[in-house]
């Protein structure tokens, strides 16, 4: 596996996303209840608001297989462009509780602006987590970023890395999600970094 480049294109989340959205175009659809009889749009819109998502054809990434929570809970829409099924089952569990603005534009930068959400979602109260960050220091290629890195094929979740900072700050959103820290420590042993170690409190 080659050395991981520190280029801003290894840190194109946005690329990603888009990415996740060309691969649902014409294997998803939204369908939003209530909506002139459970109204049903195509799976490359993006910012619908919420809707319930569904696979309409065979073949999708395993990572972008809708999971229960997406089928069967509306939720906003923007969750489903992201190639980690936990994560995305922990943001729809939380979706009332957090910034979708502040926590997205962690993600993809500050190309993100507060309409492409409307005004349902304002400043919440952090969420209690039960998962800590014990050990993993930020290095050069994650110091003073708090969200993701791409580093290959955006559909496969060993791509993926997850900075100490995104941790930090979103550690609810990361409850479960074992492949992602795994991933990360992949791409961290090649630049000969310790590896990021997580713990759940006890209650």
């Amino acid at each position: 596996m080659a050395q991981p480049r520190t280029t801003q294109s290894g840190f194109n989340v946005l690329r990603g996303v888009h990415h996740a959205k060309v691969i649902l175009a014409g294997s998803s659809a939204f369908i939003i209840p209530g909506i002139e009889k459970n109204e049903i749009r195509p799976g490359h819109l993006w910012f619908l608001g919420t809707s319930m998502y569904y696979a309409t054809r065979p073949g999708l990434p395993e990572s972008l297989i809708p999971t229960s929570l997406q089928m069967d809970i509306e939720h906003a829409t923007w969750i489903n462009f992201l190639p980690i099924p936990r994560m995305r089952d922990n943001l729809i569990a939380h979706e009332n509780c957090f910034d979708h603005t502040e926590f997205v534009r962690d993600l993809l930068g500050d190309k993100i602006v507060d309409y492409m959400f409307g005004s349902l979602w304002s400043r919440k109260p952090p969420i209690a987590s039960k998962l800590a960050l014990t050990e993993g220091d930020d290095d050069d290629v994650t110091a003073s970023r708090q969200g993701l890195i791409l580093w290959g094929e955006p559909h496969r979740l060993e791509s993926w890395e997850v900075t100490p900072g995104f941790i930090r700050k979103w550690a609810w959103a990361m409850e479960g999600c074992d492949e992602l820290i795994a991933s990360s420590n992949r791409w961290r042993m090649m630049r000969g970094e310790e590896p990021i170690r997580v713990t759940m409190i006890r209650s």
